[in-house]
């Protein structure tokens, strides 16, 4: 009975589910290319002058954020049970970025 409810709503459901899952994707193609695009400055600052401009530590904190928000807003695997928390990673991530 449960499945068949189920597909009654999806079958109506459907537009706005495929409108919603679009948006995502679109939202998360454009986070994922202005990463590479970030990480591409990067690399011309670091061809230019090394690691000494104070550009490439700007680039540097972009990248560390912005890793942080694709890998929260976007997970790649979800594990359950962990030991290791999403907020164990925020919080230790937060850490890194200070000691800078």
């Amino acid at each position: 009975m449960g499945l068949v409810v189920f597909d009654i709503t999806y079958v109506k459901a459907r537009p706005v589910y495929l409108q919603a899952q679009s948006y995502w994707t679109r939202s998360r193609q454009t986070r994922q290319k202005d990463y590479v695009k970030t990480v591409e400055t990067l690399e011309q600052e670091l061809k230019k002058g090394g690691l000494q401009l104070p550009e490439v530590e700007v680039l540097l904190q972009e990248l560390h954020q912005k890793s942080i928000e694709i890998l929260f807003e976007d997970p790649p695997f979800e594990v359950t049970d962990s030991k290791f928390s999403n907020n164990q990673v925020k919080v230790r991530s937060a850490g890194w970025h200070r000691r800078g």
